[in-house]
């Protein structure tokens, strides 16, 4: 991966700079500015990299000779902001015109990883950002695989049902129970019907009502 990293000396553009220096399969070149001719600081032409990491206050105020050379930029490859969390949360605007963000406080050692993910459009926070539910939030969010009626079967499983039990409460045949339980096990990535019953217990997958039907999921 060849990444084009713009910061001043003075910033902790420097810092990530030699983060991703250390890794082995990604190539950098950081430049101090944005404007001022982009393609006449660079050593290769713009199109060589894959995504651009920017530090954020040169987001803050873009003239118009930057504005363009950002928007030539912006066509070739992903923006990713370098920022600090209070800086993300209180709405700079660096924030709105990039593609991504990596925050200061994350682990830079993971940089190139990091860099991987935003450039494929993900990307990753602290975990004073999620917060204290974030791994809840994670097992929500693999919940979301499931369709309604395998979510219906794993809330009876998080009830510690049998498949015949399910197959009763949920009027469906006991072979076609035992498939579900199967798809729900592959499709979540874990080992067992336990573990299964273990996630929906812990991101409290229920039902409305007493009755074991299955309708009213609240994910």
């Amino acid at each position: 991966m060849q990444v084009l990293l713009i910061g001043p000396d003075r910033s902790p553009a420097v810092l990530a700079e030699e983060r991703l220096r250390a890794s082995n399969d990604v190539t950098v070149e950081r430049t101090p500015r944005l404007s001022g001719g982009l393609s006449g600081q660079l050593r290769g032409d713009p199109s060589d990299y894959d995504v651009a990491v920017v530090w954020h206050e040169l987001l803050e105020s873009l003239d118009r000779i930057s504005l363009r050379d950002y928007a030539a930029l912006s066509r070739r490859m992903p923006i990713i902001a370098l920022m600090s969390l209070g800086d993300w949360t209180g709405g700079r605007s660096g924030v709105v015109v990039a593609d991504g963000w990596i925050f200061l406080e994350v682990d830079l050692g993971e940089l190139p990883a990091i860099v991987r993910l935003a450039e494929a459009g993900y990307w990753t926070a602290p975990d004073s950002l999620v917060g204290p539910q974030r791994h809840s939030l994670r097992r929500r969010q693999a919940l979301r695989a499931l369709d309604v009626d395998q979510l219906k079967v794993l809330t009876q499983l998080a009830g510690g049902y049998t498949n015949r039990e399910i197959a009763r409460h949920l009027r469906l045949s006991e072979p076609v129970v035992k498939k579900t339980v199967h798809d729900i096990i592959v499709r979540l990535g874990l080992s067992n019907r336990t573990q299964a019953a273990v996630m929906a217990l812990s991101v409290h997958l229920t039902n409305d009502t007493d009755r074991p039907v299955g309708k009213g999921l609240r994910l």
